[in-house]
């Protein structure tokens, strides 16, 4: 595992506050992913992009353009930019896909793109996920530059995978909706005390969905989606410095802590905050648990012989910092292990998690 060295509570504010609304909280990872064309002709290979001019344009080998920060989509001149033609890279008819998004808290897919005139064409309106196709009124067609699917599935088909438009037998180009699934084990220490054992361990099961070869951007914050799930579980033992109290940790109460899919972060839930550095392909994650009563502490008195219990509030809040994950080439989240101090130390652990429906 490779750590590289920026600010993790400065990325989470700047994430934060640069996106205040819900809807962003929300959003799934939007991630960029672009070949520029070389050499003039078809196959994607024009040097002008089929517009005459001599600055390369910037196009997808299976379809349309990405939003590379440039006019037009591509020409670094800011000059107009059109696929060549008898490659699918502007899709049949033009329609374009630029990127995807999942909207967590609304459960909603928002596509954004050149989908030409709203009008259904014979033959209909169809945005197609993996094998799932989705019409009208499911599928809104916001104006000719948004799409909604609503009661967008978190599991099963039409989850993830190929994302297609199609109007009739207009197609865009192909995106990837890529997810990853994978335990992440989060174990919270109590006071560093020698021989003390004393720990709290979060279980993880999570569940993250992006769009990789969508808009261009290089830190792309996103969250964790509904089938992120997190059970939770204490034991072991201190003894104070003094030496004259021996301490005892126990769970209180059920072990499942339930996803916050509002961000709230209401006593009694859990949440995820990962952020993807795509040009470096590094991964920080922030995970979040409230648990009120949590924690039941037992407190032998050596002195006196007395013994009493009582119960107290669980709250995380860290992770792996400083994009501290370096993916591999293939987005393979790889195993590995974070150790970082807080009030006592907490060790982040999690194996290969392969994604499902990489970018291509």
């Amino acid at each position: 595992m490779t750590i590289l060295t920026r600010g993790f509570t400065e990325r989470m504010a700047r994430f934060m506050g640069a996106f205040p609304s819900i809807r962003l909280a929300t959003a799934g990872l939007v991630l960029a992913f672009a070949a520029a064309c070389g050499g003039k002709g078809g196959g994607g290979s024009g040097s002008d992009g089929g517009d005459g001019g001599s600055t390369p344009c910037i196009c997808l080998p299976d379809g349309g353009f990405p939003d590379s920060g440039y006019p037009d989509g591509g020409r670094p001149d800011g000059g107009p930019c059109v696929c060549p033609p008898g490659d699918g890279s502007s899709g049949d008819g033009g329609l374009r896909l630029s990127f995807a998004q999942v909207l967590e808290s609304f459960h909603d897919l928002e596509l954004t793109g050149e989908f030409g005139d709203i009008t259904t064409l014979p033959g209909g309106r169809t945005v197609r996920v993996d094998t799932m196709d989705y019409q009208p009124p499911r599928a809104e067609w916001l104006s000719p530059n948004q799409i909604r699917v609503h009661n967008f599935p978190s599991a099963g088909p039409g989850s993830a995978g190929d994302i297609q438009v199609m109007n009739g037998s207009l197609r865009s180009n192909i995106l990837q909706l890529t997810e990853w699934r994978g335990r992440f084990t989060v174990t919270q220490f109590g006071p560093m005390i020698p021989g003390a054992t004393a720990k709290i361990v979060f279980n993880w099961s999570v569940h993250i969905r992006a769009s990789i070869n969508g808009a261009a951007a290089r830190e792309l914050p996103g969250i964790g989606v509904d089938g992120t799930t997190c059970t939770f579980d204490a034991d072991g033992t201190y003894d104070t410095l003094d030496g004259r109290s021996h301490v005892t940790w126990a769970r209180n109460g059920p072990p499942n802590i339930p996803y916050d899919i509002s961000l709230t972060t209401q006593p009694g839930s859990q949440t995820i905050y990962p952020v993807l550095d795509r040009e470096r392909r590094a991964l920080q994650i922030r995970f979040t648990a409230y648990v009120t009563n949590g924690l039941s502490v037992t407190v032998l008195d050596r002195m006196t012989g007395s013994m009493t219990t009582h119960q107290e509030n669980i709250s995380f809040s860290d992770g792996v910092r400083d994009f501290g994950i370096q993916l591999n080439p293939n987005w393979i989240i790889p195993a590995g292990i974070y150790t970082q101090p807080i009030s006592g130390v907490f060790r982040v652990e999690w194996p290969d998690i392969v994604p499902s429906y990489p970018p291509r």
